[in-house]
């Protein structure tokens, strides 16, 4: 199910090489399907049956690469679509899936199956054919290809055919590889057409892009203002802000919860640490434990009262180290009151809820890639133990370790018994998760009660061995936040 989006095709800017993490895609059955371009990692298309950029780079334009109209009637047959243009975006880095989107150009009761990787006759099945500016050729065969259908939840690769049209396109991944001192001269995609359902096909070419590769502007916010965060306790807005430089750190925050496992530190050479900004509260999970960290910021205690909405910043970091074997828990916003709404203790609408944030570990993911997530309790839940809510939209909540992130969640609790509740997040400035349709709490009693930062292997499993993240410039305020100004590039 998508949720309302932040970003529009009107204000997703084209795929540029920047430095993000990414994932293979693959066409199994938890590869390529019609929510997710790799559903085994949990990662969603901007738009069910998928993402992509027409030639002038327009988010889901009309404008092929290229485009061939196939009659209705007619036996096996090859077509061969020039796509230098598409290639050449490979080759410069612009198009960093290297791959090709099939999409039907108009409404029509047809559609098309084109022979797939796995199609018997190796001859027939997909394939670019490159010129090099020297002359020279490639021939490239894809490395994945699928039929994109939404009356399917699962993966529809690992067939005979690719099929476009019908509510249904088609996928296909190549491994493109560059050539030293090269330039591609000429690219044609070559497809082989095996079957045909009703009237002509009109069928277009494009870009293929996932979200991981589409970026926006970064959100700057009231800590533009403030390099490094200094000062930032002056805007009325903010409630709370700590950089770990205090030595009495530990009295900022509320008693009755422990500290376990954390100090603060401005060197590590061994989990490859570089500050951002002077001390950064290191935090380990021990071998064979499951908590790192497990503190409290009491609103009620700390300023008097308590809020129904709050904006929360921290800089994360995976340390070199980190190599969790099962998805866990990160800091978020809650309001449990020892109650309800964390470990198995399930959120009634009066009881407590919490939204800390998680992180996750795929099998579809390279080593040091993670995902970013939401981990909910709330009133609608229909198990004792929270809901994880990917962040996937955007860019996704997809990093990677020894790297600093700035990550900022929101939380507006609901009208009591109404389901009309947010929760949005940003990576790094960009938004990247957004639900409005959450029902908190049907009381009035409840409100966020606290900044819960909480660090959790688990789960069920424990750390195979000390792994260690690092937490900085932690800030809560009443309006949006964002990336703080003055840091190192990283």
């Amino acid at each position: 199910m998508k949720y309302p989006a932040f970003l529009s095709a009107a204000t997703l800017l084209a795929v540029s090489a920047i430095h993000a993490a990414s994932v293979e895609l693959t066409d199994d059955r938890d590869g390529l399907t019609c929510e997710y371009y790799s559903k085994s990692a949990q990662l969603g298309w901007e738009q069910d049956g998928g993402d992509w950029l027409d030639i002038y780079d327009k988010v889901h334009g009309d404008a092929p690469y290229a485009a061939v109209s196939i009659e209705g009637r007619g036996g096996v047959e090859p077509t061969e679509l020039d796509i230098t243009r598409l290639v050449r975006k490979w080759q410069d880095g612009s198009a960093p899936e290297s791959a090709v989107y099939l999409r039907q150009m108009a409404s029509q009761k047809a559609s098309v199956k084109f022979a797939s990787r796995e199609f018997d006759d190796s001859a027939m099945r997909p394939r670019v054919l490159i010129t090099w500016d020297d002359g020279s050729h490639s021939d490239i065969n894809p490395s994945a290809d699928a039929t994109v259908a939404c009356s399917s939840k699962s993966g529809s690769g690992m067939k005979s055919s690719v099929e476009v049209g019908n509510d249904r396109s088609g996928v296909i991944v190549f491994p493109f590889a560059g050539k030293s001192g090269r330039r591609v001269a000429d690219a044609r995609l070559v497809l082989y057409v095996i079957k045909r359902y009703g009237k002509s096909s009109n069928i277009g070419v494009f870009q293929l892009v996932t979200p991981s590769s589409l970026r926006s502007e970064p959100m700057r916010g009231l800590s533009a203002g403030f390099q490094r965060d200094v000062g930032i306790l002056s805007n009325p807005s903010v409630v709370f802000a700590t950089r770990f430089d205090n030595p009495a750190w530990q009295s900022e925050w509320s008693a009755g919860k422990e500290q376990l496992s954390a100090e603060p530190i401005l060197q590590d050479p061994e989990n490859r640490f570089v500050p951002l900004d002077g001390q950064a509260l290191k935090v380990t999970v021990p071998e064979g434990k499951k908590t790192g960290l497990n503190l409290l910021y009491k609103f009620r205690e700390k300023t008097g009262s308590e809020p129904d909405a709050m904006y929360f910043r921290y800089y994360l970091r995976f340390a070199d180290s980190w190599s969790p074997s099962d998805g866990g828990k990160l800091p978020g916003l809650a309001g449990t009151y020892n109650r309800g709404g964390w470990g198995g203790r399930r959120s009634d609408g009066t009881n407590g809820w919490s939204a800390r944030g998680r992180y996750a570990i795929s099998s579809a993911l390279a080593e040091g890639q993670y995902l970013l997530a939401s981990y909910v309790y709330y009133a609608d839940m229909d198990t004792n133990y929270g809901s994880a809510w990917g962040w996937n939209l955007g860019r996704t909540g997809l990093v990677e370790k020894n790297r600093w992130y700035s990550v900022e969640q929101y939380v507006k609790l609901n009208t009591p018994g109404k389901s009309d509740g947010e929760l949005k997040a940003w990576l790094n400035g960009e938004p990247i998760f957004e639900r409005n349709d959450i029902r908190f709490r049907d009381t009035s009693d409840l409100h966020i009660e606290a900044l819960w930062m909480d660090v959790y292997h688990g789960g069920t499993e424990r750390a195979p061995k000390d792994i260690s993240l690092y937490i900085d410039n932690i800030v809560l305020a009443h309006e949006y936040i964002g990336p703080g100004s003055g840091f190192p590039a990283q």
